[in-house]
């Protein structure tokens, strides 16, 4: 999943691009409107996740990783699945409060989303 939404938000801001490594370098992380595009292709709505909410997790990962990307708004592959469990959890933290039980929850919504597709999602 990670691939195609670094792989989209790269070719959107460099379709007239300068070189290789500024490639290969954007797209090692997913933006915030890629992020918003993820949410919205497996149906997470801005009732269930805020866009506040989901800027302030951002946010918080890359602090804590200390990742060398923009801070407020970009994700690299390890911010990515930090932000699935975050994710996870504000989902489905009413129904279970351990990873171990929401993670799964989160992967059955990812699949019935993907199966019910026209198009796969990952």
């Amino acid at each position: 999943m990670f691939n195609k939404y670094a792989g989209a938000s790269s070719v959107a801001k460099n379709k007239a691009a300068g070189t290789f490594d500024n490639l290969q370098s954007q797209k090692s992380s997913v933006s915030l409107s890629q992020v918003f595009a993820f949410l919205s292709d497996f149906k997470i709505s801005k009732l269930e996740a805020k866009r506040e909410d989901v800027q302030r997790i951002i946010k918080l990962i890359n602090i804590k990783e200390k990742a060398n990307i923009n801070p407020v708004s970009d994700l690299d592959l390890e911010s990515f699945i930090e932000f699935n469990l975050q994710l996870g959890f504000l989902l489905y933290r009413e129904v279970a409060a351990r990873a171990s039980k929401f993670m799964p929850l989160l992967f059955e919504r990812f699949r019935e989303v993907s199966q019910a597709s026209k198009t796969p999602l990952f």
